[in-house]
C-alpha cells in the first residue's frame, strides 16, 4: 500500500513540460517514472527520489528542448511583433494616399504642439530661475474712494520695505526699486549716453533675487552711495573691452546729478525675467536730494519686493500690512479715501499684473492659454481625421480581417495588429515633426520676438513621448476594436455595416471638425478686425508729425537751463519744416505723475485721482491737441504760471457739466491745498494704451521739469528736417546724446504683441482649415465606400454627377448645420468676452459669423465634389460584381 501512494515529484515534471518538446517529454518522461518506481521496490525512498531528480534534468538536452521563441514570453512578443511590424509596413504601402495624408496631419499637429510647448513653457517659467522664487512677492498699492478703485499700482511709498521687515518676523528680506519714468544720462569721457531704464535698489537686491556678479561683491556692490553696477552687455558699450570695476561716470536725471563708481558686472539680463535691469545705482545715493526725504511718505512711486521665510497667510498679511500702511499715512490721507497693498507672487507677475508703474509690459495669461488651445485642437483635428481615415478604409480591410480570423488570428492580434500601425505612423509623424520645430523654431522666435532653442530638456521630452503614446492609444484603439469585430462569414459575403454606435461617433468627430474650423475662421476675422481698428483709431493728436528727442541733461543751474531751452527753442522754430517746438515732462505713450485734485466748493465728493503733465507754453499747438473752451498757456499772461489746462475726461472726473462752466473755476490739489484756475479744457486724447479708457489729465505750467523736447514738423522732408535739428541740438548741448523718435513709430510699437499674436493665430487657422480639409476628405471617402452599392446602382438607372453629390452631401450635412451653430455660440460668448478687454472695441457683426460658414462650406462641397466624380468614373458592373 505504501509504494502504491508514494508518487514522484511533481515540480521537475512541470518544469519539463515548460521547456521541453510534447513529442520528446512523452516518450523521455515516462521512461524516468518507471525507472522511480523500479527504485523504491528495491531500495529506499530518499534513494528513489534523489536519483529521480538527476534522471529527470538529464532530459534537457538540445534535441528536446522547444526553440526559444516557443516557450520565452518576451522573444515570442518581439517575434510577434516583428511579424506585426512587417504587415502593417505592407499595409502602408498598399494605401499610400491614406497614410501620406495620415502622417501630414499628425506632424502638423505635432509641431504645432512642440512649437507652442516652447512658447507656453518660456511663458508659464517667467522668474522660475529665482532659487526662492515661490518665496518672493511684489507688494501694490490701491487708492479706492468711495469703494472705487482710482488708483491701483505695482509702485508703494519708500519705507514701506523696511517697516514691513521689522513689523513682521515672517519677512526674511527685502527690496525696493525706484525707476525714475525717465531715462537717464551717462557720461565716461568724452561720450555720453541715455540709458533708458536706470533703476535705484537696495545691496538686498542680491540676496532675494538669484542675478549673479561676473565681478564684484554681492554684498559690497550697493552698500554705499554713489555706487553703480552695469549688466555685461552695457559695461562693453561703455567701456569697451577695459575693466568695468573702479570706473568713474558722471550720470544726471530729472531729480539731479551725481558721479556713480562703477563696483559691480552683472552677468545680461535674462528673457525670461520681469526685472531685466541694466543699470542699478545704491539707492543710498537718493539721499543726497532733500526731496527724496521729503516725500517719502508721499508718493507711491517704489517697486517693494519682500522674501518670506516661510508660506503666508496672504489675506492676513495683506490686513495687518495695511493697517500699518495706514497707521504711517493718517494725517495725509483724505477721509472716504481708503488705502491698502496687495501681494503679488512673483512667479505670477508677467501673466497676471497690468497695474500703473509696470517696470516693463507684462505678459498676457490668456493670450497664452488661448494659443495652446489652439495648439491642441489642431493636434486633435489630426487624431481625428485619423480616426476618420482609418474608419474609411474599414470596408477595403474588411475582408482582410475575414480571411485572418479563418486562418486563426484571435481578435486581440487583430487589435495589436492595428495598433502597431498607429504606433509606427504616429512615431514616424513624431519624427517629422521634430525636424520641422528644429527648423521653424528661428522664425517662430522672430516672429514672438523671443529668443527659443530647441529645449533638451528631459522632462520635455519625455511628456513628449508619453503624450504621443498617448495618442496612440486613444487614436487607434477605436479602428482597431472597429476592424477587429468583423464576422468573417458576413465580411466574405459582402453583408457586414458599421454599428450604429460607430456611425455616431464619427458623426460626432466631423461636428467637431465643423465647430473648430468656424470658429478658428470667426476667431482670426476678429481678432484682425479688432487689431486693424486699434491701429487705424485717430490718436486725438497729430502723431505723426510729432517728432521726439529725450531733453539734455546739463550742469547748470535751473534758471540757467531754463534760459538756454528757450534760446533753443526759439531757433528751432525758425528751422526749415519746423512748425511749432515744446518741452515737456512727458509725452504720449510714456508714464505721468499723479496727484489728488477737487474742484472748489464741491462737497459732494472727495478728490479725484488724475494724471499730471508738466509742460510749457507751446505744448497744445505742438501735438494739436482741440480746445473745446479756453485757451493754452500764454506766456505773456504771468498768472498762467499758477493755472491749469484740463481734458475732458478730468472735466467729468470734476463734476462740471460742460467745458465752459470749468473755464475760471477753481480746483484744489490734495497735500498742499493751493488754488489752481482752469484756464482750458481739451478734447481727450490717448496718451497711453488704447486699450484703456481716457485717462483724466491735468497740463500744468512746470517747464523746469523738462524730460522730452517735442518737435512738430513737416513730413515730406524728414532727413534734411532731422539733420538739421541734431546738427542744432549738438551746437547748444554739445555734451547731450541725439536719439530721436516718431510718436506714429512709438505707438505702432505698442500693438507689435496684438500683431504677433494676429499672425499666429491666423497660421493656426490655416493649419486648422487645411487638416479640417483631410478630415472632411476622410469623411466623405467613408461615405462613398459605403454607398458604393448605391451609387453604382443609381448610375445605372440613370443618376447624374450631381445626384450623386447630394447623396454624399446628406452624410455630413447634419453635422455641418449643428457644427455651424455651435460655432457661432463660442464665437459669441468667446468674442464678447474678448473684446471686454479693451475699451475701444469693434462689435459683433454678421460678416464674423457668416463668412467662416461659407467657407467652410465651399470647402466641404470640393472636397465632397472631389469624392462624387471619383465615384461617377467607376464602372458600375466591376463593383457589382465585387460587391455581391
Amino acid at each position: 500500500m505504501t509504494l502504491q501512494k508514494t508518487s514522484p515529484p511533481s515540480w521537475p515534471g512541470r518544469l519539463l513540460k515548460r521547456l521541453c518538446t510534447e513529442e520528446q517529454l512523452e516518450i523521455l518522461y515516462g521512461d524516468v517514472e518507471e525507472v522511480f518506481y523500479r527504485r523504491l521496490e528495491q531500495g529506499g525512498k530518499f534513494k528513489a527520489k534523489l536519483l529521480f531528480y538527476r534522471d529527470a534534468f538529464s532530459l534537457l538536452r538540445p534535441f528536446a528542448l522547444k526553440k526559444a521563441e516557443e516557450y520565452h514570453p518576451t522573444l515570442n512578443y518581439l517575434h510577434m511583433l516583428k511579424i506585426h511590424f512587417k504587415s502593417s509596413l505592407r499595409s502602408l504601402r498598399k494605401n499610400p494616399l491614406s497614410s501620406y495624408i495620415n502622417i501630414f496631419g499628425l506632424t502638423v499637429g505635432m509641431t504645432a504642439v512642440l512649437l507652442i510647448a516652447q512658447y507656453a513653457m518660456f511663458e508659464l517659467n517667467y522668474d522660475k530661475f529665482h532659487e526662492r522664487a515661490d518665496d518672493i512677492y511684489r507688494v501694490s498699492f490701491n487708492r479706492s474712494t468711495d469703494n472705487q478703485v482710482v488708483f491701483n499700482a505695482a509702485t508703494i511709498f519708500l519705507p514701506v520695505g523696511p517697516e514691513i521687515q521689522k513689523a513682521f518676523p515672517e519677512v526674511e528680506n527685502q527690496v525696493r526699486f525706484y525707476y525714475p519714468f525717465t531715462h537717464g544720462e551717462i557720461k565716461y569721457g568724452d561720450e555720453s549716453f541715455n540709458e533708458e531704464k536706470p533703476v535705484f535698489t537696495d545691496p538686498s537686491y542680491f540676496d532675494v533675487f538669484s542675478y549673479p556678479l561676473k565681478s564684484g561683491n554681492p554684498k559690497t556692490a550697493l552698500s554705499e552711495p554713489n555706487k553703480v553696477v552695469f549688466s555685461e552687455e552695457l559695461a562693453l558699450r561703455y567701456f569697451g573691452n577695459e575693466e568695468a570695476i573702479g570706473k568713474l561716470i558722471e550720470f544726471s536725471f530729472e531729480d539731479g546729478e551725481t558721479t556713480l563708481q562703477v563696483t559691480g558686472v552683472l552677468e545680461s539680463p535674462r528673457k525670461d525675467s520681469h526685472l531685466r535691469l541694466n543699470m542699478l545705482i545704491s539707492i543710498s545715493t537718493l539721499d543726497q536730494w532733500p526731496t527724496f526725504e521729503r516725500s517719502k511718505w508721499a508718493l507711491p512711486f517704489y517697486h517693494t519686493y519682500v522674501l518670506f521665510n516661510q508660506k503666508p497667510d496672504v489675506a492676513a498679511f495683506e490686513f495687518q500690512a495695511s493697517e500699518l500702511v495706514r497707521g504711517f499715512r493718517a494725517a495725509s490721507t483724505e477721509k472716504n479715501v481708503v488705502e491698502s497693498i496687495a501681494l503679488q507672487r512673483l512667479r505670477d507677475i508677467h501673466l497676471d499684473s497690468d497695474l500703473t508703474f509696470e517696470l516693463f509690459e507684462n505678459g498676457d495669461r490668456q493670450s497664452v492659454n488661448l494659443i495652446i488651445l489652439v495648439a491642441s485642437m489642431i493636434l486633435l483635428i489630426a487624431y481625428l481625421n485619423y480616426i476618420n481615415l482609418a474608419t474609411a478604409r474599414s470596408v477595403k480591410r474588411a475582408k482582410e480581417v475575414g480571411v485572418r480570423k479563418i486562418l486563426g488570428s484571435r481578435k486581440r492580434q487583430l487589435i495589436h495588429q492595428f495598433l502597431t500601425e498607429s504606433f509606427m505612423l504616429n512615431f514616424a509623424a513624431l519624427a517629422f515633426a521634430i525636424l520641422g520645430m528644429s527648423v521653424l523654431v528661428p522664425f517662430f522666435s522672430e516672429l514672438l520676438a523671443r529668443d527659443f532653442h530647441v529645449t533638451r530638456d528631459p522632462i520635455f521630452w519625455g511628456a513628449t513621448f508619453l503624450f504621443v503614446i498617448v495618442g496612440c492609444l486613444v487614436s487607434g484603439l477605436y479602428p482597431a476594436f472597429v476592424l477587429s469585430s468583423y464576422q468573417p462569414i458576413s465580411v466574405l459575403r459582402g453583408n457586414f455595416s458599421n454599428s450604429i454606435k460607430g456611425s455616431l461617433l464619427r458623426r460626432v468627430l466631423v461636428t467637431f471638425q465643423f465647430i473648430v474650423a468656424v470658429a478658428m475662421i470667426g476667431g482670426t476675422m476678429l481678432l484682425l478686425g479688432q487689431t486693424n481698428f486699434l491701429m487705424n483709431k485717430d490718436l486725438g493728436f497729430a502723431a505723426e508729425q510729432v517728432m521726439v528727442v529725450n531733453a539734455p541733461r546739463t550742469a547748470q543751474n535751473t534758471e540757467n537751463y531754463l534760459s538756454l531751452v528757450r534760446a533753443f527753442a526759439g531757433r528751432a522754430q525758425n528751422l526749415p519744416n519746423v512748425n511749432n517746438f515744446t518741452h515737456s515732462g512727458s509725452i504720449p505713450g510714456k508714464v505721468m505723475a499723479s496727484g489728488m485734485f477737487q474742484k472748489k466748493g464741491d462737497v459732494s465728493g472727495e478728490p479725484s485721482s488724475m494724471q499730471l503733465n508738466t509742460t510749457d507754453f507751446g505744448y497744445f499747438e505742438t501735438y494739436g491737441l482741440e480746445f473745446l473752451s479756453g485757451r493754452g498757456f500764454d506766456k505773456d499772461i504771468m498768472t498762467d504760471r499758477t493755472g491749469l489746462i484740463i481734458n475732458e475726461a478730468a472735466m467729468r472726473a470734476l463734476r462740471f457739466e460742460n467745458a465752459e462752466q470749468a473755464i475760471n473755476s477753481k480746483v484744489i490739489a490734495s497735500g498742499n491745498d493751493r488754488e489752481y484756475n482752469i484756464l482750458g479744457v481739451v478734447s481727450n486724447y490717448h496718451h497711453s494704451s488704447l486699450k484703456k479708457s481716457y485717462e483724466p489729465i491735468i497740463f500744468a505750467f512746470m517747464p523746469d521739469r523738462t524730460i522730452y523736447f517735442s518737435f512738430n514738423v513737416n513730413t515730406d522732408a524728414v532727413v534734411n528736417t532731422v539733420a538739421s535739428i541734431e546738427a542744432l541740438m549738438l551746437e547748444m548741448f554739445p555734451e547731450s546724446p541725439f536719439e530721436y523718435n516718431f510718436l506714429d513709430d512709438a505707438f505702432d510699437a505698442e500693438f507689435k504683441s496684438e500683431l504677433r499674436f494676429a499672425d499666429i493665430f491666423k497660421s493656426f487657422s490655416l493649419l486648422s482649415i487645411l487638416l479640417g480639409g483631410l478630415g472632411l476628405f476622410g469623411l466623405a471617402s467613408f461615405a462613398a465606400n459605403q454607398k458604393v452599392k448605391e451609387i453604382s446602382i443609381r448610375k445605372v438607372l440613370g443618376a447624374s454627377l450631381g445626384d450623386i453629390l447630394r447623396l454624399l452631401a446628406s452624410t455630413f450635412t447634419p453635422s455641418f448645420i449643428i457644427g455651424s451653430l455651435m460655432a457661432w455660440v463660442l464665437l459669441y460668448f468667446g468674442g464678447m468676452s474678448w473684446l471686454d478687454n479693451y475699451a475701444f472695441r469693434i462689435n459683433l457683426q454678421w460678416q464674423f459669423f457668416m463668412i467662416p460658414v461659407i467657407f467652410v462650406l465651399a470647402l466641404a462641397i470640393l472636397t465632397i465634389g472631389f469624392q462624387a466624380l471619383r465615384a461617377t468614373k467607376a464602372e458600375p458592373a466591376q463593383i457589382l460584381r465585387n460587391n455581391d
